[in-house]
């Protein structure tokens, strides 16, 4: 009986001895390996999305150092330029507050502790650093 049992272990946990089933991935350790990396991959273009966002911020905010130099210099001459500046700065504050969102979300996520188990795993480590 112990025997029995001890093929259904190996076959769950994705490990055998026996020839027919050397070294396959039972069907629910696939679907939790997929899960992880669905979710981790998920994480990550999210992650992706962040820094693009973060690389618009930047851009623009070199315009704003650019556009207010210019206007400092000669403060009454261009109107063209002080609407492109209040223009650029709407869309730097409606675009920082997406992205501080995104962040207190994902800040959230990673800190959640739902799953004690997953403090240890690659993918929390990995959603830490990023």
């Amino acid at each position: 009986m112990v025997k029995d049992r001890l093929v259904e272990f190996q076959n769950l946990s994705g490990k055998t001895n026996s020839i027919k089933h050397d070294r396959r991935i039972s069907q629910e350790a696939a679907k939790l390996l997929r899960d992880e990396e669905t979710s981790l991959e998920s994480f990550l273009n999210r992650m992706t999305d962040l820094r693009n966002i973060v690389g618009q911020l930047e851009l623009w905010l070199d315009e704003v150092r650019i556009l207010h130099g210019e206007l400092l210099l000669a403060p009454a001459t261009d109107g063209e330029k002080s609407q492109q500046l209040r223009t650029i700065m709407e869309n730097f504050r409606a675009t920082s507050l997406v992205a501080r969102e995104k962040i207190k979300k994902l800040d959230r996520e990673v800190n959640s502790k739902s799953h004690p188990d997953e403090s240890k795993s690659v993918d929390s480590r990995i959603k830490r650093n990023q």
